[in-house]
């Protein structure tokens, strides 16, 4: 190799691996400071669930809100996934033409008595603790918010979506912001405890 062919090539190998670590480094701040970038069609903010259930059906043609299938939001920490028994309620009647085979699937889990294990969608570190119920609490009966309108403020339009996804970053900023916005406490161990 001349000499000539190694001054063209060190620039372009080294500009390469520059953008490389470039590129690297954006997708690691992006995950750091918002939601995780899709790579692929890969995104781990739209999890593949085992049931395919469209959220736009129940809440935009059916009218459910989102406390009638996530009971717990408004009393406890957690906004839990609904139980089969849950969707059962509705579907023993209910047959869903649309969707015969994910509804088969709801039917299956029910008779042989098994949970079905959805992927979870939001997702806090584990060193912070968040309950729903006084959020839900503030914004409905301080602000004057329906449950859904509350439950968009950091989930997004879920009822428009076919496939959940995360939409905002869930980060620190994001909750202490808004937490100066509502006058609420910004004390470190009200999250971190």
């Amino acid at each position: 190799m001349s000499k000539k062919t190694l001054y063209v090539l060190i620039p372009v190998a080294g500009l390469t691996v520059l953008a490389g670590v470039v590129l690297i480094l954006a997708f690691l701040v992006r995950a750091w400071f918002a939601t995780p970038i899709e790579v692929f069609g890969f995104s781990p903010t739209t999890p593949e669930q085992p049931i395919a259930f469209p959220h736009t059906k129940h809440v935009e043609q059916a009218g459910i809100d989102c406390v009638f299938c996530h009971r717990n939001v408004a009393i406890g920490k957690s906004a839990t996934v609904p139980a089969v028994e849950q969707c059962m309620f509705c579907h023993r009647i209910i047959k869903g033409s649309d969707a015969p085979e994910e509804v088969a699937k709801l039917v299956k889990a029910w008779d042989d008595k098994m949970p079905i294990n959805w992927e979870r969608v939001h997702r806090l570190p584990d060193h912070v603790r968040f309950s729903h119920e006084p959020h839900l609490t503030y914004f409905t009966k301080v602000k004057g918010m329906d449950a859904s309108q509350v439950c968009s403020t950091c989930h997004g339009n879920v009822g428009g979506m076919e496939v959940v996804k995360q939409v905002e970053a869930l980060k620190m900023a994001y909750c202490v912001d808004c937490h100066r916005e509502n006058n609420a406490p910004t004390d470190c161990v009200i999250c971190h405890h």
